[in-house]
């Protein structure tokens, strides 16, 4: 085949070949000139170069294609289409797709990491693991302190007259005011504040501390936290574990 990098992108002669492997795929499944191999083992129903096609992926492919489908597919039509797309596969491999393209390379990724993510078959969290995690993890599920603050002036100063998170306050007051409350016991005044524009003096009315919610209140709430942290750490053991198996190499000026 002649170079032709100079006149089409290089992405663009990569789709070229890939369309040819295609075709070509279809054509040896059509033709049956795909040999049979009685050697495989009975979990394979097909192996294409080193990859195998196990009987349960063919099951599924066969339920997810006749599910979505107006006409019932053969199985067999159904196993050559998976060849095919195997063939693909391997073929933008071959040409470098992964390299080309962000978007197949983002999906790879993505596909690897919805592992550690995936609700399907998620074991059964025991009381006794998630007391641990909830007990060791309390100021998580602890709601914020509120602080009900009464304003000496601005006397028309359009804040609420109830107990407040935090973030509430420096939303009406901002961070100045806020972090001068909350150095304040209750009964005591800011004094004068100079901030936003505005001249402050509050009084710290009350303040009521945030009380951990029993855990059969908010056992979904925990349930959800620990399974994310023990899918964190997988997949933290796993990515550790492919580069314990690669060989990485950095340049020296590369930090």
């Amino acid at each position: 085949m002649r170079d032709t990098s100079d006149n089409v992108p290089r992405r663009r002669v990569a789709t070229a070949l890939l369309v040819i492997g295609a075709a070509t795929g279809c054509l040896l499944a059509a033709t049956g000139l795909l040999r049979h191999d009685a050697g495989l083992p009975d979990t394979v129903v097909a192996r294409v170069n080193n990859v195998n096609i196990s009987r349960e992926q063919l099951q599924q492919y066969v339920a997810l294609v006749n599910a979505n489908s107006r006409s019932e597919k053969d199985t067999n039509y159904i196993l050559q289409r998976m060849i095919d797309e195997e063939l693909l596969v391997q073929r933008g491999v071959e040409l470098g797709l992964l390299n080309l393209d962000s978007t197949v390379r983002n999906a790879i990724v993505q596909s690897v990491t919805s592992r550690f993510t995936s609700t399907e078959n998620v074991m059964p969290v025991s009381d006794d693991d998630l007391r641990a995690y909830y007990e060791s993890h309390i100021s998580y599920f602890t709601p914020e302190d509120r602080l009900l603050v009464e304003v000496i002036s601005p006397a028309d100063f359009p804040l609420p007259r109830k107990p407040l998170t935090e973030k509430s306050l420096r939303e009406y007051l901002g961070e100045t005011v806020t972090a001068r409350l909350q150095d304040l016991s209750p009964g005591e005044q800011t004094g004068r504040i100079d901030a936003n524009g505005q001249v402050f003096d509050l009084r710290l009315v009350a303040r009521q501390a945030g009380e951990p919610p029993p855990l059969p209140a908010i056992r979904p709430a925990v349930t959800r936290e620990y399974r994310r942290a023990q899918n964190e750490q997988a997949f933290r053991d796993y990515v550790a574990w492919l580069r314990g198996r690669a060989d990485i190499a950095i340049a020296g000026d590369a930090n």
